[in-house]
């Protein structure tokens, strides 16, 4: 994924040639172009330098993951929350593109005259950049309603490369002082909670979706678990992923595969590691990540654009590890012996088992879909969308032994 490749210059010589109109197909060579071609060569050589090192940056191809969240404050200014969670720092660069979802136009500015605060974000930390964008855009335009079409910004923190450049929505007709829709915090189910030893219940009654609060009480869980785990009468056993620090991928590492979906499975659902489920709270110990199967929910703005619903939560131990007495899995603040698990056994082969625990994070499917929508209003969730997702739920949970492989 981090090499360099041929299609790379490519790429590179196609852009110059847009950018300078110099021609680089031509056959000719007369010795009064030497120097203009070896300096050509030199910006080559740099441009390749900085492209194969821009892997180095924060990227989402990596595996580095942020959240964003943007507010207009009116005026033309704009702030967005930013949640860091690489264990790289971050840094955006002073660039913006505003653009259009639906017609993909994107709109130039009269000017330069952007100006950006708080652009740099820690690994692991939160902070909020603020945008100005009155001196460079119409912004009485900007805040007219747009008809079946919305804005949205992409921000860099390396020249918009792919994989170093990110999307995040902006509203220019609300502000932060418009009512928003009411939110219902997401919380354990009761079923659930009765199942976790009652000095874990705090944080699976509290509402995590505050990331600053979320982080503290992260804090607090892994302090009252590994208490939990010293007074305990068992070994407990973590899963294995192929996740490293920094959320990147360590590709030699085996890892749990789907079978191949079609053109139109694959806009319906996606497989993608999490440590947390769909309210923030840990599926495991802390570094601990499952490969979870979601749904897309369409969403009630934008056509094109959906949430995903984590349907299935896919944990994998190493059969040696587990071919013990005692030994025990911590799931969801619930600490089971792997000779209950076997019901949950999705596939096994002579190194590897996994589990699909989501029974262990909700217990019914409706109240679950209904839950997850009443938290994300932004959720188009009609007849159609409701039976298509029971459909895909059904689907997976009844087949899905047959579609993992280990490759």
């Amino acid at each position: 994924m981090n090499r360099f490749q041929r299609k790379n210059l490519m790429h590179i010589k196609e852009r110059f040639q847009q950018e300078t109109g110099v021609n680089l197909n031509t056959k000719k060579s007369y010795g009064h172009y030497r120097k203009p071609l070896l300096l050509f060569a030199a910006i080559l050589l740099c441009s390749i330098s900085l492209t194969a090192f821009g892997f180095q940056l924060f990227s989402g191809l990596t595996g580095d993951e942020l959240v964003l969240g943007a507010t207009y404050q009116g005026n033309g200014i704009i702030t967005i929350a930013v949640e860091n969670q690489s264990d790289k720092d971050l840094y955006f660069q002073p660039k913006l593109k505003l653009m259009k979802w639906n017609s993909g136009e994107e709109i130039q500015p009269r000017s330069n005259s952007i100006t950006f605060t708080g652009r740099a974000i820690p690994s692991q930390g939160k902070g909020t950049m603020t945008i100005d964008l009155s001196s460079a855009y119409d912004i009485a335009l900007l805040e007219q309603p747009l008809l079946n079409d919305s804005y949205y910004l992409v921000l860099t923190n390396n020249n918009f490369i792919f994989g170093q450049d990110w999307m995040c929505n902006i509203n220019f007709t609300e502000n932060s002082y418009t009512p928003q829709p009411s939110v219902i915090p997401q919380q354990a189910e009761a079923p659930i909670l009765k199942q976790i030893p009652e000095q874990l219940h705090f944080y699976f009654e509290a509402d995590s979706t505050n990331a600053e609060e979320r982080r503290q009480l992260n804090t607090a869980y892994k302090e009252a678990y590994t208490k939990l785990f010293a007074d305990f009468d068992g070994k407990i056993i973590s899963s294995v992923s192929p996740i490293l620090p920094g959320n990147r991928i360590d590709s030699t590492k085996p890892y749990p595969h789907i079978k191949d979906l079609s053109k139109e499975e694959s806009q319906l659902i996606t497989m993608q590691w999490h440590s947390t489920d769909s309210r923030f709270k840990l599926l495991a110990t802390e570094g601990e990540h499952a490969l979870v199967i979601s749904a897309a929910l369409p969403l009630e703005k934008y056509e094109d654009a959906s949430t995903m619903l984590p349907l299935f939560f896919l944990l994998t131990y190493e059969k040696e590890q587990i071919a013990h007495e005692h030994v025990y899995a911590f799931i969801y603040g619930q600490t089971i012996p792997f000779s209950q698990l076997t019901p949950y056994e999705v596939y096994s082969d002579e190194t590897y088992v996994c589990y699909e625990i989501s029974p262990f994070i909700y217990t019914d499917f409706n109240n679950y879909l209904q839950d997850f929508a009443g938290s994300h209003p932004e959720i188009s969730l009609d007849e159609t969308t409701t039976q298509q997702a029971k459909d895909t739920y059904q689907y997976y949970r009844e087949n899905l032994p047959d579609l993992i492989y280990f490759p």
